[in-house]
């Protein structure tokens, strides 16, 4: 049984078709961010399934006070895309203390930004535009230093720069990454094999003599952002089988990781 930590709810869609979107015999609980009041709704509604995040952005800016609220609300954890500055600016971590200190994780849009994602006119009226450069997943590797006990997920495995990614999870006990989305999944598998058969000390060895480096593999997440389970948990289920993950490491990806993180109790 899976648990998606990164699905998505916006104010224009239909909320039981959306739910009912990402339901699936294989998952049991699912991570719904985006519109605070419409994940809220799927939270009260659907309270043994949805899990909800309450979102923060340079269109929806949030003061450390604002944690508070997230926490009345139900919220489980905290989404964070497009701060129109680096994740790690100095200025951005008293927000990170008051996440921290309510003790919820936070799901970080790393790397690849959808084209059309920006608003020109306002971005260049306020001399700001938005930049995937300024979320690349290793400025988890500062916030991870400075936040040890801050549990933080990478989405999209920090994609194009995925190798960063896994050097920043693989480093800190404190980071995760989930591979959804569409852009990791047409990686090779020669890629894939690149980035987590790099032969390190502890892992063990396939058939072939190649290492799987278990250490960073372990850390990954289940995660679907748009797609609905299905062709995710196809992909996740082929990466495990080609690289010969073990049932245990199998479970703390799509299972195991996310509950310690999300404190899903009946899932561990």
């Amino acid at each position: 049984m899976a648990i998606n930590v990164h699905a998505h709810l916006s104010a224009d869609d239909d909320l039981e078709e959306k739910v009912e979107g990402y339901s699936h015999p294989d998952v049991s609980h699912t991570v719904l961010c985006g519109d605070d009041d419409a994940v809220e709704k799927a939270m009260t509604k659907y309270p043994d399934r949805i899990i909800g995040l309450g979102t923060i952005s340079r269109r929806k800016p949030a003061m450390p006070q604002k944690i508070k609220e997230f926490v009345d609300r139900g919220f489980k954890g905290v989404k964070v895309i497009g701060m129109g500055k680096p994740y790690d600016s100095p200025d951005l971590f008293p927000l990170y203390e008051a996440i921290e200190e309510n003790a919820l994780p936070i799901l970080f849009h790393t790397g690849y930004l959808a084209t059309g994602a920006g608003l020109p006119r306002e971005a260049r009226a306020a001399g700001v535009a938005e930049s995937m450069l300024f979320m690349r997943p290793g400025t988890l590797d500062t916030l991870a230093r400075l936040f040890p006990n801050l549990a933080m997920i990478a989405a999209h495995l920090g994609q194009p720069w995925c190798e960063e990614a896994c050097s920043v999870m693989w480093k800190h006990k404190n980071v995760y990454c989930d591979m959804s989305g569409g852009t990791v999944k047409l990686k090779s598998l020669a890629q894939l094999e690149h980035l987590f058969m790099k032969g390190a000390g502890g892992g063990h060895l396939r058939e072939d003599g190649e290492e799987l480096h278990v250490e960073m593999v372990e850390k990954l997440v289940f995660g679907t952002d748009n797609p609905s389970p299905p062709p995710m948990l196809e992909f996740y289920g082929n990466f495990c089988d080609k690289l010969g993950v073990d049932e245990e490491t199998r479970y703390k990806i799509l299972t195991g990781n996310a509950a310690r993180i999300f404190r899903v109790e009946d899932a561990v």
